[in-house]
């Protein structure tokens, strides 16, 4: 069960995808009751509260690798203040919780794969994750071009986000890490972790 992971006061990230794009969020569990948690809300550029309603939210724990996906998320009030609450997976008999290899650094941008429209929403030190709007079967390759990267992915994991819309979680091989895509991850990581100490203030 969720709650069994989490505790009040934890930091966590939560990893938004649509059709359209991919988002991360930091929020904190407020509270825990049973199997219901509460967390802090989060809110978009203009303002407004995400209400994670078009796509697919994961979660970590802040400095684990430990991924719980699939995740239902319900704004409410509570004691007239915003706040969301989660009981874990939107199938409680899928068991959706998974170790990543590595920590994914958000990119949110228009690319190339297998020269279709795509977008690349976040890059790690092995791999990518793609969205567009074509099915691919897992196995099958995937060439990533974003302006000076240019690199194939092994597709290890799908998901559809939408209608006719498809995240693609993608491995390079260790060979190819180098070069663009390296200095990519890099300048990436940087940004997350701008992003983190901000929202820490």
């Amino acid at each position: 069960m969720l709650s069994d992971k989490l505790e009040e006061g934890m930091e966590v990230i939560l990893d938004y995808k649509t059709a359209d794009a991919g988002k991360v969020y930091i929020s904190s569990v407020l509270l825990k009751e049973g199997s219901l948690i509460a967390l802090k809300p989060c809110y978009d550029d203009k303002g407004n509260i995400e209400d994670f309603s078009e796509g697919d939210v994961s979660l970590s724990i802040k400095g684990s690798n430990t991924v719980i996906s699939n995740l239902k998320i319900v704004p409410v009030l509570y004691h007239g203040e915003k706040i969301y609450l989660t009981y874990g997976n939107r199938d409680d008999n899928d068991d959706q919780t998974y170790h990543r290899a590595s920590v994914r650094y958000p990119v949110n941008a228009d690319c190339k794969a297998n020269d279709r429209e795509a977008k690349l929403i976040d890059v790690s030190d092995h791999g990518f994750g793609i969205i567009l709007n074509h099915k691919y079967k897992n196995g099958l390759w995937v060439e990533l071009k974003y302006r000076e990267v240019k690199v194939m992915g092994k597709i290890m994991q799908s998901k559809e986000v939408g209608i006719d819309t498809y995240f693609y979680g993608c491995k390079v091989d260790d060979a190819d890490i180098s070069g663009p895509f390296e200095r990519l991850i890099m300048r990436q990581e940087e940004e997350f972790e701008d992003k983190l100490n901000e929202d820490e203030k």
